[in-house]
């Protein structure tokens, strides 16, 4: 057997084990796959990069760069790139209208309740609390204390 295999030139392998020859006798794949695609043509951006020390001048850029002015003269132009999200926006200006509403109805319905240092209470609006003082919040509406 071993003679065999020495004379055509294939592996010795008396107990059969899966030694995965078969794959690497296939031929190679990748100088295929790279002919199936075409070379890269070489643009004038190509160019400019590759000696940026010249000035050149690329007539079809020109004219493009022309065409967006005249468009964006004309109120046609691509519109302004985002700065922020959509959805972001909208939902900061609903927050907005959303708390200046809660406020304005905690304004109405709501008293702050100063306690100083002894016993005492005092009832004021919610802009005249006085420093140093310890604060509990009551809603009329509800009858609920915060601190």
């Amino acid at each position: 057997m071993e003679t065999q295999c020495a004379i055509f030139n294939t592996t010795y392998n008396p107990s059969a084990f899966r030694t995965g020859n078969s794959v690497l006798r296939q031929r190679l794949r990748g100088p295929a796959m790279a002919a199936y695609y075409p070379r890269r043509v070489v643009r004038f951006q190509d160019l400019q990069k590759a000696y940026p020390g010249f000035e050149t001048f690329d007539d079809d850029e020109e004219d493009r760069v022309e065409h967006v002015q005249i468009s964006k003269s004309r109120g046609k132009g691509a519109p302004k790139k985002k700065r922020t999200a959509a959805g972001e926006c909208l939902r900061k200006r609903r927050w907005e209208r959303m708390r200046k509403r809660r406020k304005a109805r905690l304004r109405k319905t709501n008293r702050w309740i100063v306690r100083g240092h002894g016993d005492e209470q005092e009832d004021q609006e919610e802009g005249d609390v006085p420093e140093n003082r310890m604060l509990t919040f009551q809603s009329k509406k509800f009858g609920k204390k915060k601190r």
